[in-house]
């Protein structure tokens, strides 16, 4: 009887136990939750920076495995046929490192929306020095519109793979806008390459003033032997320049000597 007693106890709390998984709420599928949030889209596409963010971090909030599942999900949908949608779906999966995210920031870099250029461009540089990033970045530093280089240059200058600064070394000898030159000068002066201080002598050639100065304030942390003067005579600075290219030759320990990488 004592046995019957123990069985009927342990039937009854398996009962409990089921009807209380079968009252647990079922996550609702990938179709639904889109259904159940039906405003997400137009945020995603708005062009208001509050209204989008909130969008973003609804997605966000569902965690990285759930989140990359919707996302997927809707950049997979060939109805989908937005490109800020798709594009901001992106850039939601770079937050999450996720390299299926690469070609939709690509696709969008030479788009004629600037805010779609800043979010690609956003995205692109959580992934770093990626081949396939470094590989197109670097057709679009030599772009006949300034605005694509510039756009360029600015990725190049968060990397810091030894890919990069070369590219924004040879780019900055031969490009005509300063803004852009002064780009790839920023690049180069927070690297670690091999050749830094060999690069930024050579940017004391620079047309701008403002870019010699920038160049030189860096060079003389190192002490070195001789004295450059950013607006001097351009005679005077030609032959400082030649005394300091002796000089990093010299001694090639120097050249990465208070790299910020």
């Amino acid at each position: 009887m004592r046995k019957l007693h123990w069985v009927a106890a342990v039937l009854l709390g398996c009962t409990f136990l089921l009807a209380g998984c079968a009252g647990q709420p079922r996550r609702p599928t990938v179709a639904e939750w889109l259904q159940e949030n039906t405003l997400i889209l137009e945020q995603l596409r708005s062009y208001d920076r509050k209204e989008r963010s909130e969008g973003i971090h609804r997605f966000l909030r569902l965690g990285q495995e759930r989140g990359t599942e919707v996302v997927t999900f809707l950049l997979n949908d060939p109805a989908l046929d937005d490109y800020r949608i798709e594009l901001v779906l992106a850039r939601i999966l770079a937050e999450w490192k996720d390299a299926r995210a690469i070609p939709y920031l690509i696709r969008n870099l030479k788009s004629r929306d600037t805010g779609a250029v800043e979010i690609a461009r956003e995205g692109l540089i959580v992934f770093r020095d990626e081949p396939r990033i470094l590989v197109v970045v670097s057709e679009l530093l030599t772009d006949p519109d300034p605005t694509a280089r510039s756009v360029a240059a600015g990725i190049l200058s968060e990397m810091s793979s030894r890919e990069a600064v070369e590219l924004l070394a040879g780019r900055l000898q031969g490009e005509e806008d300063r803004e852009i030159r002064a780009a790839c000068l920023m690049g180069i002066l927070g690297s670690g390459h091999a050749r830094r201080t060999a690069f930024l002598i050579d940017a004391l050639s620079d047309p701008e003033p403002e870019i010699r100065g920038m160049a030189w304030e860096a060079i003389a942390s190192k002490s070195p032997p001789a004295r450059f003067d950013p607006e001097g005579d351009p005679a005077e600075r030609a032959q400082a320049v030649l005394e300091l290219r002796r000089w990093a030759r010299a001694d090639p320990s120097r050249t990465t000597a208070g790299a910020r990488r």
